[in-house]
């Protein structure tokens, strides 16, 4: 008997330092980092940031893809009107000018990758019709499929709500 009541006092011991580590003072999993989001409408972007003037340079140039749903918004410090071009990008785009207001400006659809071995003055550029302050460049096809349309509110979300005026 004295035997079974120790064996019991120890299973009792090894439960109780059990739900001791699983209590409160266990450290939980750390939460992945928030991510990046813009919202146009119904549509919403997991976004990479182009903040600084070599991040903006670098923007997508290079990549393979990018998922769907996905995209990098460019932050600027103030509204002009925006060039861009598609200098070593491997998969068309849909270039969203968004101006300093949070409203989608227009959409240039479907810009082409230009052929590997072209020139930089032979790569075409595009422009914003109007001062624009934020772009965002999502996959080709991505503004049509949601609706996208010049008027739409934008919103930023998640990591960096509240951040850079939208």
């Amino acid at each position: 008997m004295q035997g079974l009541l120790i064996l019991m006092f120890g299973l009792l011991t090894v439960l109780g330092c059990a739900t001791a580590q699983d209590g409160p003072a266990a450290s939980a999993p750390a939460a992945p980092p928030e991510s990046a989001t813009v919202a146009i409408g119904d549509a919403t972007y997991s976004v990479d940031l182009a903040i600084s003037p070599e991040e903006r340079q670098q923007g997508l140039s290079g990549r393979e893809f990018m998922p769907q749903d996905a995209g990098m918004l460019f932050v600027f410090e103030d509204e002009q009107v925006r060039h861009f071009w598609m200098k070593e990008m491997r998969f068309p785009l849909d270039i969203i000018w968004i101006d300093a207001q949070c409203r989608l400006l227009a959409v240039a659809a479907d810009v082409p990758t230009p052929p590997p071995d072209a020139a930089n003055d032979e790569i075409p550029r595009v422009q914003s019709p109007s001062p624009a302050r934020y772009v965002l460049e999502v996959n080709a096809g991505e503004a049509a499929r949601n609706g996208l349309q010049p008027g739409d509110a934008v919103e930023f979300r998640g990591a960096i709500a509240g951040q850079h005026g939208c």
